[in-house]
């Protein structure tokens, strides 16, 4: 298990709850067949984590985010903090508006807790106005 999941030194928790949304809906065999990539193409679906994809390391990944190790900052808000990641990983990480994808966006809210979900390059550069400099870095290795 990723040191980051235990740590709540800094009082940051993950929000398994929202993870929860973002992993019911794709089976191994949805995704498999792009079925999971077809739906979330609809304008009100969410998007979803790859379910080879184990649990323990999007727990990571979304921590050492919003802890400042691996990715960028996008904004400040009353709620919180804004963050994303592009991840270097041997299989896709998750799916948004029906694109495959290995970029994660994640949220710190203000009293503490985390969670994160698939984006787009191009979600990520017109919706949350991220620099496409740091869009195109180099992915990390987190975990």
């Amino acid at each position: 298990m990723c040191e980051e999941a235990g740590d709540k030194s800094d009082g940051l928790v993950w929000d398994s709850v929202t993870y929860r949304t973002h992993v019911r809906r794709t089976s191994k065999r949805k995704w498999e067949r792009s079925i999971a990539r077809a739906e979330s193409a609809d304008a009100y679906a969410k998007s979803q984590y790859n379910p080879s994809v184990a649990e323990q390391r999007i727990q990571c990944i979304e921590m050492k985010c919003a802890r400042g190790k691996i990715g960028f900052k996008i904004s400040q808000t009353d709620h919180g903090e804004n963050f994303f990641a592009r991840i270097d990983a041997d299989e896709w990480l998750g799916v948004s508006a029906g694109e495959f994808t290995n970029y994660v966006f994640v949220v710190k809210q203000r009293g503490g807790k985390v969670h994160g979900y698939p984006i787009t390059r191009s979600d990520l550069l017109t919706r949350k106005r991220a620099r496409a400099s740091d869009v195109d870095a180099k992915p990390s290795k987190p975990c």
